[in-house]
């Protein structure tokens, strides 16, 4: 049987206290994919459908690539804002 130090325990209720908000929300995403699965292949049941919502490859191909260009465009320049603000907080006597 292995032996654990003390470190081991508290590192342990350390990462469960850290991630509490991720285990008290995956039940709550998992009924609801869960149900959407079941659904599966109706959004609305019985008229419809994924595939009769999908947008057309004429709209879903430049979308994807406007998201993309946003992304390179937006991405930096939110870290450069990220940057600039972070900043780090004076010390008040």
């Amino acid at each position: 049987m292995l032996k654990y130090s003390r470190g081991f325990h508290r590192t342990a209720l350390c990462l469960l206290v850290l991630c509490w908000r991720g285990f008290l929300t995956s039940p709550i995403t998992l009924i609801v994919f869960g149900w959407g699965l079941a659904q599966y292949p109706y959004l609305v049941t019985p008229d419809l459908t994924f595939s009769n919502t999908a947008a057309p490859d004429a709209v879903l191909r430049p979308l994807l690539i406007v998201l993309g260009v946003g992304g390179v465009l937006w991405v930096p320049a939110f870290w450069y804002l990220y940057a600039v603000f972070k900043g780090t907080a004076r010390k008040t006597r």
